[in-house]
């Protein structure tokens, strides 16, 4: 079963520094100058996964693993604070029962196409048999599912100068997707979108029919993609065959001997 999370909705932080286990932090090569440096420590102690993407290091003892994931601290059965690492999922997983939901079709389609699943359900707290209304949501940095309770749901009394009427506030507290007429962009002009609370980020989003205009805006990136030729000598150093097909397809190919234009080796390039 994939863990939730619950967040406050303010700003006040929930954990302090010296709650942290600091040496299973740096067993993950994260010190508390690092998560500082990167911006992290903060939302951390708020009670928020952080909001981007951090490498990791376990060490297994025999082996080391290294990971993209999402970081955050959690209570344990004990009350202790640990780290609760959200690893990177190929899919979101929808066949099984999440908290005793199980996800109809309508559910699944909603989570793959928007992120959002679109309705209220009653999950089931498996420590106490609790029954919580929710909303349920993808990380779409990891895959991961993510339900909130309805009572952290704030709904803003206005979005980018249009005033919600009580019709449209309970729409996006049920989860649902609304369209919204008349808004005003930063650079002022207007403009209509669909928006929707989302259960990971905690606030109303826009959706911006994703299923369209993005893959249109993908295709036309991949053919401008496809129309440049990708160069066969790179920083002075000659792909072979297998590295050269890698690059045109935009993958990561790590050679050795490149020179920049500092003269030092480099060992990865991206196109």
């Amino acid at each position: 079963m994939e863990t939730t999370q619950t967040t406050p909705e303010t700003s006040e932080y929930r954990y302090k520094p010296e709650q942290i286990d600091w040496e299973t932090m740096n067993n993950l090569g994260l010190s508390k100058e690092k998560l500082e440096k990167m911006n992290l420590l903060d939302p951390l102690l708020k009670g928020y996964k952080t909001n981007e993407l951090v490498p990791v290091s376990l060490n297994l003892g025999t082996a080391v693993t290294r990971m993209d994931a999402r970081l955050s601290l959690q209570p344990n059965d004990d009350g202790q604070i640990v780290v609760a690492i959200h690893g990177i999922r190929k899919e979101p997983n929808l066949n099984f029962e999440f908290f005793g939901h199980k996800f109809n079709q309508d559910d699944k389609d909603n989570l793959l196409n928007t992120g959002n699943m679109g309705r209220v359900v009653n999950l089931t707290n498996p420590k106490t048999g609790e029954t919580i209304p929710s909303i349920i949501s993808v990380d779409r940095l990891t895959n991961e599912l993510v339900a909130l309770k309805t009572d952290f749901i704030k709904i803003p009394d206005e979005i980018k100068g249009v005033k919600l009427d009580e019709t449209q506030k309970q729409t996006l507290m049920e989860g649902k997707p609304l369209q919204i007429e008349g808004m005003i962009s930063k650079k002022g002009t207007e403009f209509s979108a669909t928006v929707q609370f989302n259960a990971d980020k905690r606030y109303v989003e826009f959706l911006f029919d994703r299923s369209g205009n993005k893959q249109s805006q993908n295709n036309q990136t991949s053919q401008q993609n496809q129309s440049q030729e990708a160069p066969r000598t790179f920083r002075g150093k000659e792909l072979d065959d297998e590295q050269y097909n890698k690059f045109k397809a935009g993958q990561t190919v790590y050679v050795d001997g490149l020179i920049d234009k500092k003269v030092r080796n480099t060992k990865g390039i991206s196109h």
